[in-house]
This record gives C-alpha cells, structure tokens and sequence, in this order.
C-alpha cells in the first residue's frame, strides 16, 4: 500500500517522543492510523469513534485518546491495545 495513506483530514497528529511513529487522527471518523516514520507505512490503527485530539506520552510508551465525552482512552504504544479508559 502507498506510504502515508490516510482516510480524509487530519484533525490531530502526533509524534512519539522517539521519533519511530506518527499518529493522525481522520476527521472523517476518529480513526487513529499510526505510521512508522521511517518507512511512511501504517502499521496499525485504533477503531473510528468521537474523539477531540490524540498525543504520545513523553515517556512514548502510550497513545492518549480524549474523546468527545471527556473520557480519556490509554493506548499500548507497542502492542495496540487498550490500556483503560480514564472517566472525565
């Protein structure tokens, strides 16, 4: 697949401190697609939802989520999965 692909426009983007990956948020449907930056491929993406912005911890090893409610999603930097979800 081409490198950097992204479905619609970025609302949010966000480096991991390292520099290894690139998050962007679609305004399309609240995707996360997660780029490994030095390949420009995407390597994963977080299921659509409602969410309002996205950052890499400064530690790099989680991807925060705020969604519309409030809520914040704590994201595995490394395998993907959901952490938890901190109530707003």
């Amino acid at each position: 697949s081409p490198a950097w692909r992204h479905e619609g426009e970025a609302q949010s983007v966000s480096f991991a401190p390292d520099g290894k990956y690139l998050a962007a948020m679609s305004e399309a449907d609240g995707g996360v697609t997660v780029f490994e930056t030095a390949t420009g491929q995407a390597i994963h993406r977080l299921p659509a939802g409602r969410p309002r912005t996205i950052a890499f911890a400064p530690a790099g090893g989680v991807l925060a989520r705020r969604m519309e409610g409030g809520e914040i999603e704590l994201w595995d930097a490394r395998t993907w999965k959901l952490l938890r979800t901190l109530e707003g």
